[in-house]
């Protein structure tokens, strides 16, 4: 009994001494010196939101900004080539890993391939 109650005060004398600080490495409170304020590089990310040069990844969170992305295949095309591959997705993503939709499918490559060749 009195053991676990030493054991019990030691834990929480331990406890007791890191409450007072929530960071006591200092790790997250980092400073970086900068040139420019946080609300001018805001600023700049709208800007560049407006003329079109980023897009947001969030709509709702204009603080979060990636670059625009231009790609050159339309939505029907790529809605399209699922739908033509719907079948062989679904295999794949089944509970086999799409073994029994390959083994159905057939070997699609020459056997020589990976044979050994006779001298």
């Amino acid at each position: 009994m009195k053991k676990s109650l030493i054991t019990l005060a030691a834990v929480l004398a331990a406890g007791a001494a890191f409450a007072g600080e929530a960071d006591p490495a200092g790790q997250f409170a980092t400073q970086v010196q900068s040139q420019r304020t946080r609300a001018e590089v805001h600023a700049e990310a709208v800007a560049a939101i407006a003329a079109g040069q980023l897009r947001p990844s969030n709509p709702h969170a204009s603080a979060h900004v990636q670059p625009k992305l231009n790609s050159t295949t339309t939505r029907a095309e790529v809605v399209g080539e699922f739908l033509a591959n719907r079948d062989e997705a679904l295999a794949i993503t089944g509970e086999d890993s799409g073994s029994a939709y390959y083994a159905k499918a057939g070997n699609t490559v020459p056997a020589n391939e990976y044979l050994a060749k006779a001298k």
